[in-house]
């Protein structure tokens, strides 16, 4: 079986998607901007400066540092009047990805799975789909 790699996984994901990525560096969102579907955008930016003008959004996937989301991030996240269906977390430090959590009590955990990328250490990564509570 060939082998692919991460981007070409996600470009397939979101080929009918419209995106819109913000992301710090801007090499990286350089990157991006090649990968994403016609139609999506690249916001080079920190997230804490770009989050309110990008929703709302169907789905929001949030990949931040160990340090986890700035607060400015949940609070738009838990205070925008359409919420997304979706907030899809992927965090490499349990603790952060507990403390975030606990700023947007307006999700709930719809499913939540830890990969053990890095045997025999304690890292772990973790995704969590986050939905609304009302729904």
């Amino acid at each position: 079986m060939r082998s692919r790699s991460i981007e070409h996984v996600f470009v397939q994901l979101l080929a009918d998607a419209r995106v819109i990525a913000i992301e710090s560096d801007r090499d990286a969102a350089a990157l991006c901007a090649t990968l994403l579907p016609r139609g999506s955008r690249v916001v080079a930016s920190r997230v804490e400066d770009a989050i309110a003008e990008s929703l709302p959004a169907d789905v929001v996937l949030i990949n931040p540092p160990r340090v986890g989301i700035h607060e400015a991030v949940a609070a738009a996240l838990q205070t925008i009047v359409s919420p997304p269906r979706a907030v899809v977390y992927v965090s490499c430090d349990p603790a952060t990805l507990a403390r975030d959590l606990s700023r947007m009590p307006r999700y709930r955990i719809a499913s939540i799975r830890a990969f053990d990328m890095f045997p025999q250490t304690a890292h772990v990564e973790t995704v969590c789909e986050l939905v609304p509570e009302a729904a």
